[in-house]
């Protein structure tokens, strides 16, 4: 999925709420880079609006993001009880890789 224009909004929630009910946290894993971290946070807001605060748990959603014209794509998880949001811009280490464990 590509979503794009997205640039205008604002740098994203550390928490989103439903007026007292269970909430999901939002958990921006990109913390080196300025633009991946911008890429992360509007791609947890725009999941977090389509989604709600119950997705599909275990479930791997990957977006592209265009940023000050350079392509960002963001890997949203979703957990039980969170959406991790990491931001694909260098190699990976094989021990984070999805089913290998850690």
């Amino acid at each position: 999925m590509t979503c794009r224009g997205w640039l205008q909004g604002s740098h994203g929630v550390l928490n989103a709420s439903n007026s007292g009910k269970a909430h999901v946290r939002l958990i921006n894993r990109c913390k080196s880079d300025p633009l991946g971290r911008e890429a992360c946070a509007l791609v947890l807001k725009r999941h977090h609006e389509l989604f709600g605060d119950h997705g599909k748990q275990h479930l791997q959603t990957f977006y592209t993001v265009k940023i000050r014209g350079r392509k960002i794509t963001v890997e949203i998880v979703n957990r039980p009880r969170s959406y991790v949001a990491t931001a694909m811009i260098r190699a990976r280490h094989l021990q984070c890789l999805p089913g290998l464990g850690r």
